[in-house]
């Protein structure tokens, strides 16, 4: 009953007195009630912040005075994040059992993205990456403005920690399994864990995304990534890297940064090829690689290697400056290259 305690030192009188004499839980709501119809100045504003966090005997206190309040000369004033209060939420119930003729919700709305954005540009701070990483929450936008480098901000990460200590160890997991996902966690990665993804939402720590999950915002998910031990991080995105690699249609450049980050030098390798070839057919200038010439780099940035023979690709309609021409004719671009790369190399002209 913290709110009633901090009324009582302010009123002070008969309510404060029974709170320090620890009298029962119905008298001290009475004392409450004699305090708000009593003389003094009326109308009285009674506000009860961050409500998410009552215990049961505040939300009693709550529901008692929401039911009397229309015949009080005072104005109830509950705040509380909805992002925190899940169908099982305590408060819900007290909510519900609120006369709705004397209730008036007011639902704040995220701020905009043209004033994120202003209040970037006003701060000196890249206004696209302060909109991705905090959304349009007020205090994720207000600590990332006051941060000085690009970690991120104790008070962010204080906030997300202390929801995530208050899960149970299954949800946790799951929780940090996702925070190594940018954006968003398929759902073939936490269809085996429905009951911690339920947890998970209805704690406010992850939010529904597509047919998955994710942080409701970026930098949520950066601070509980930065929270992992090294050990850990590599685990997991081990985990990650071994769900996506049996799952269809996965995009080779997710395998690559899950096989980095995990350690696995030669998944890079195998799926960095994959994510080139695949780079080198979506080119929008219609531009092929020679199929008879070395391989092309990874658009990760990996190395690849060359060798004698072809690679595979979709047949080029013309080579990259600086490849074999003798690759790239029609009579022989089907061909397997029986030369060695050194000599082809050494007598073939060049695209220019």
């Amino acid at each position: 009953m913290g709110p009633l305690h901090d009324i009582g030192r302010a009123v002070r009188g008969p309510l404060a007195a029974r709170l320090l004499a620890g009298a029962p839980r119905e008298e001290v709501f009475a004392a409450f009630l004699d305090e708000l119809s009593g003389p003094g100045p009326w109308p009285v504003l009674v506000v009860v912040e961050d409500a998410h966090w009552a215990d049961e005997a505040t939300l009693d206190w709550l529901t008692q005075l929401g039911r009397r309040i229309a015949g009080l000369p005072a104005l109830l004033v509950v705040t509380f994040r909805d992002d925190e209060v899940g169908p099982e939420h305590p408060l819900r119930r007290a909510l519900a059992a609120l006369p709705t003729h004397v209730v008036t919700r007011v639902a704040l709305p995220p701020l905009s993205r043209s004033c994120v954005l202003e209040q970037a540009r006003r701060a000196g701070r890249v206004p696209e990456s302060v909109f991705r990483l905090a959304g349009g929450n007020p205090l994720l936008v207000t600590e990332l403005l006051k941060a000085d480098g690009p970690a991120v901000p104790d008070a962010v990460q204080d906030l997300v920690l202390n929801r995530m200590r208050a899960l149970p160890a299954a949800a946790r997991d799951l929780a940090q399994l996702v925070a190594v996902v940018p954006t968003r966690a398929d759902a073939v990665l936490v269809a085996d864990d429905l009951d911690a993804v339920d947890t998970c939402r209805a704690a406010g720590v992850l939010v529904a995304a597509g047919d998955g999950v994710s942080f409701r915002h970026e930098l949520l998910r950066a601070a509980v990534e930065e929270s992992l031990s090294p050990m850990r991080r590599a685990m997991l995105h081990r985990r990650v890297l071994q769900c996506l690699v049996d799952a269809p249609d996965v995009d080779p450049g997710r395998l690559v940064h899950h096989a980095r980050a995990a350690g696995d030098d030669d998944a890079v390798l195998r799926y960095g090829r994959i994510a080139g070839a695949a780079a080198a057919r979506d080119e929008p200038t219609g531009k092929r690689w020679c199929t008879c010439g070395p391989r092309p780099p990874s658009p990760m940035g990996y190395p690849t290697r060359s060798g004698p023979s072809c690679w595979r690709a979709t047949p080029p309609r013309r080579c990259w400056p600086g490849t074999p021409r003798r690759g790239c004719t029609r009579r022989r671009r089907r061909r397997r290259c029986g030369r060695s790369w050194a000599s082809r190399r050494r007598s073939a002209r060049t695209c220019g």
